[in-house]
């Protein structure tokens, strides 16, 4: 049983390094926009996506924005594209409202 589990666990091994990875990336975003290296990831220049949440906090709102902000990029680059956490030129703003908050999330998308 041992050698068994031996010879499947090495033909997985060597199988894994020759399946193909697919990325998520529509191509939209280096067609129609121009693309540099910041600090080892690609990101759009001059173009931003951004989107707004609302919620009873702050922090339910910005999520609620960065959500929206994800949808949008992942609708028109593909998720490759559509990480807020390497996003560039990030900017918040809030608005107090009767019922809590809008947060207003805008960035470059970035991969």
């Amino acid at each position: 049983m041992r050698f068994k589990t031996t010879i499947l666990a090495a033909a997985i091994v060597s199988l894994a390094g020759s399946v193909p990875v697919f990325a998520n990336d529509t191509g939209f975003a280096q067609s129609t926009h121009a693309i540099r290296r910041e600090g080892g990831k690609l990101c759009v220049v001059g173009h931003t996506h951004g989107g707004n949440g609302t919620g009873g906090t702050k922090g339910v709102a910005l999520i609620g924005a960065i959500k929206a902000f994800v949808d949008t990029t992942v609708t028109e680059y593909g998720s490759d594209w559509a990480k807020w956490a390497k996003a560039g030129s990030k900017s918040v703003r809030y608005e107090k409202t009767a019922d809590g908050w809008i947060a207003h999330a805008e960035a470059r998308p970035c991969k």
